[in-house]
């Protein structure tokens, strides 16, 4: 058996912040369905399994219809077998799709919150695929709760649009280690826009991630996996790169470069390596988005927090048909400092750069327990992105920050305040 998995298509959204000169047909979540399918009857497939939020809501269920539609009548023509389950976000226009077109080999399971089993039949043996579909825009149950497995030989697949790991969610919380447990071969889990996957002996569960980059916060190759699955054999999965937009965020140091025309001549250089290094697994890779991190010690440190980069949003480099972008630079430098020699003494500075110390040997001083607090906070007061669901991926900045990010912003803001206090000693 051979078995295209993807989840998380968003039809009806596009590749977000762009400039004008990046955007194309090509970078909507619309494109890449169809290079799905073109990649599903080039690899001669025996099915394609979706794991939800292939609709990126009900707004967008007319845009979705027609490519859905002549996808779907595509790979049926190729023999092609094709198995979804409905996610949060098209908890209600997936099925309607599926009760007004009734397309050959495409089936919709598990419908109204309930486990449903079909089984895929190839000349080399049979294989179950186990779906759950969302009953509404949100469901805090477990859904593992109401699942039986019962083993009879043949191996499984199971479809889940689920949030692992996080038991208070309210979009289908499980445990990976109910994942593991719970008899399927494979699990195919929607929800997380980036890939991950946990494994046991027996088991592998695994997000394939967006096969479209839809935001900045869906870094680096996206794609669909590629299950072989020999009789009575052990599964294996191969990436295929399917985005025309990649999202990076890059270290550039800044050590040693103390004026802007060096930093911007090892801006260029960085960006040349990472379209080198993107180009071996580029796929359809058109736009190469980078968020930069200017970080290092230097003398230049002072202008750069308090007037940022000069201007170059946007900025761009092309090779092997790629145009890598700089969307934005964020300034994370230190000036050039003995803290050592600063810290002696009880002036402001001196107080200071005793703190910086100490934050930078790891210690724990009392203002870092009070940060932290004031973090989680403001945390809590943030409006939450994409109908209630935390853009799609668990990314550091969309988690409650820890006391790591505490003490990072505790040194950025620091080391900002010393340069500012000895210039004005100065």
């Amino acid at each position: 058996m051979r078995i295209l998995c993807t989840a998380d298509l968003h039809i009806g959204r596009i590749s977000s912040r762009l400039p004008r000169e990046a955007e194309s047909p090509e970078i909507t979540a619309r494109a890449v369905w169809k290079r799905l399918v073109a990649l599903a009857k080039r690899e001669k497939v025996d099915a394609v399994a979706v794991a939800g939020d292939v609709i990126d809501a009900s707004c967008n269920y007319f845009e979705a219809f027609g490519p859905l539609e002549a996808g779907l009548l595509e790979l049926a023509e190729e023999g092609i077998d094709s198995f979804f389950v409905a996610g949060n976000h098209d908890f209600d226009s997936l099925p309607r799709f599926f009760d007004q077109m009734k397309i050959p080999r495409a089936h919709l399971l598990g419908r109204g919150a309930k486990w449903e089993r079909q089984t895929l039949k190839r000349d080399g043996g049979s294989l179950h695929i186990d779906g759950w579909s969302f009953p509404d825009k949100s469901h805090a149950e477990n859904p593992l709760l109401g699942y039986k497995c019962a083993p009879d030989g043949t191996p499984v697949l199971g479809l889940l649009h689920a949030d692992v790991g996080q038991p208070n969610s309210s979009y289908a919380p499980c445990q990976s280690g109910e994942l593991l447990a719970a008899g399927p071969s494979v699990w195919l889990l929607g929800h997380i826009h980036k890939t991950h996957e946990w494994r046991s002996d027996a088991t592998l569960a695994f997000y394939p991630g967006s096969p479209q980059a839809l935001d900045p916060g869906e870094r680096d190759a996206h794609g669909a996996w590629l299950i072989d699955w020999p009789a009575g054999g052990v599964p294996t999965r191969n990436h295929h790169p399917l985005s025309t937009v990649r999202y990076e965020n890059i270290e550039l140091k800044a050590d040693g470069h103390d004026d802007v025309a060096e930093i911007e001549a090892a801006l260029h250089r960085l960006l040349e390596d990472r379209l080198a290094a993107c180009a071996k697994e580029a796929g359809p890779l058109e736009a190469l988005m980078c968020r930069v991190l200017l970080q290092g010690r230097t003398k230049m440190h002072s202008q750069l927090v308090r007037s940022g980069w000069p201007r170059i949003e946007y900025l761009s480099r092309t090779a092997q048909d790629i145009t890598a972008w700089v969307e934005r630079v964020e300034v994370d430098t230190r000036p050039v400092l003995d803290l050592d020699l600063l810290a002696q003494g009880s002036s402001p500075p001196a107080l200071l750069a005793s703190l910086l110390l100490a934050l930078d040997r790891g210690e724990a001083p009392p203002l870092l327990a009070h940060a932290h607090q004031r973090l989680r906070d403001a945390f809590l007061t943030m409006p939450i992105e994409g109908d209630g669901e935390p853009g799609g991926e668990a990314e550091p900045a969309q988690q409650s920050p820890d006391i790591g990010d505490a003490r990072a912003l505790l040194l950025r803001q620091g080391y900002k305040l010393l340069a500012q206090l000895l210039e004005t000693k100065s």
